[in-house]
């Protein structure tokens, strides 16, 4: 919670909202080429714990996606950020089944939106400690 809160706490200018978003856009990139790479055989991450559990990776994948894009203020209300990240994480599993080498795993895709579920709700816990932010709600 206190890196959600430091993320908020850092959009709270333009120029700081700027970084942010540029941040989550490059983030939102680099995941998305991860995501929809070839297998060339076991690639490991040099993290124990994420290579012994890659529904682990998947989960803190969205998770941080979805405190970039609630901290980086697009202009979105919550329940369309929700559905647009929901409907990316189900759609990214799904067209892992196009690229040689992977394929689409139920579980993978159930981690990936708990990440973003449970990123948007540390994101909505943080914003509520910090009346200075104004929430995303119109």
């Amino acid at each position: 919670m206190k890196i959600a809160t430091s993320i908020l706490v850092a959009t709270s200018s333009n120029r700081g909202r700027n970084l942010i978003q540029w941040l989550c856009s490059l983030y939102w990139l680099a995941l998305t080429a991860g995501l929809l790479r070839p297998h060339g055989g076991d690639r490991p991450s040099g993290i124990e714990l994420l290579d012994s559990h890659p529904d682990l990776s998947h989960f803190l994948a969205f998770m941080i996606l979805a405190v970039l894009v609630r901290a980086a203020r697009f202009g979105w209300t919550t329940g369309a950020m929700m559905l647009t990240l929901s409907v990316y994480a189900a759609g990214a599993e799904l067209a892992q089944m196009l690229v040689p080498g992977r394929t689409a795993s139920p579980v993978d895709g159930l981690a990936n939106l708990l990440g973003v579920w449970l990123g948007a709700a540390l994101c909505s816990a943080a914003s509520r400690r910090l009346r200075p932010c104004p929430p995303l709600e119109t």
